[in-house]
Parts: structure tokens; sequence; C-alpha cells
């Protein structure tokens, strides 16, 4: 059966990317083989059969996955939780085109504030802001 792990990895910077691995037997051991021939360590795996949810992509002003929005959330002590949302649609930002609009996104909030945690594991309460970036999307 096919599976496929997603790895986190990390750089001695506090750079992290995500990459994924599609195999036959799962990944583990080759997630160690690939860590004595590099620098960075993952700080973040789950393995299971994949998902295909059958959503074709649109055309729009940011049709690239590298253009993102980045949805600011925090927790109660003041953690923050990113939310990357890659080619988003123009009509979730304020007239200048950078700063995304919390009342287009309702949403999105509303999903966020009930599951998404920050990296102490505490529950998102808050909006706190979002903004157009470029990158590609490692939450």
């Amino acid at each position: 059966m096919t599976q496929v792990m997603t790895v986190i990895w990390g750089d001695s910077n506090g750079a992290q990317q995500l990459r994924t691995i599609e195999t036959q037997a799962g990944a583990s051991s080759r997630t160690a083989a690939i860590q004595v021939y590099n620098h960075a360590a993952p700080s973040q795996t789950s393995e299971g059969p994949p998902v295909y949810p059958g959503v074709p992509p649109v055309v729009g002003v940011y049709p690239s996955a590298e253009s993102v929005a980045y949805l600011r959330f925090a927790d109660a002590a003041g953690f923050v939780a990113v939310l990357a949302l890659p080619a988003p649609d123009t009509s979730i930002f304020l007239a200048d085109g950078v700063t995304v609009d919390p009342l287009a996104i309702g949403g999105i909030i509303v999903a966020a504030t009930a599951s998404l945690v920050t990296a102490a594991g505490n529950l998102v309460t808050t909006f706190v802001g979002g903004s157009l970036g470029q990158g590609r999307v490692t939450q």
C-alpha cells in the first residue's frame, strides 16, 4: 500500500522546509538515511495513506503557490501560529493589495480558532493579522 511521509526539515539557522516522500512500504528508514548526508534535521514527521481531494487549481492574480498570504493567529498566552494560504484570491485583501481583510476570511478564522494550535500546544484564540508574501509554504 502506498504511504506518504511528510517531513519538516529544520536547519541550524532556524529555517524550515516541508517535503513529502511517497513509498510502497513507508519512509522512516529512508528519512534516516537521508539525514546522514545533510545538515538539516527532521523536526516533525507524519505518515499515512495519500488523500487525493480532486479539487483543481484555478487561474487568478496570484496563481503561483509561491505567492502566499500569511495569516497570523495568537493563543491566550501570546504565542503565535502562522497559517499559510498559497495562491490567495485577491478578494481577501484590503485596497492596498497586501493586508488581509479579516472580514473576507471569516470562515478561515472560525476554522482556525476551532483547531489551530501554537508551537506551545495551545489553541489559538485571536486572528492577529495577515499579509501577502512570497516563498515556499512551510507551515
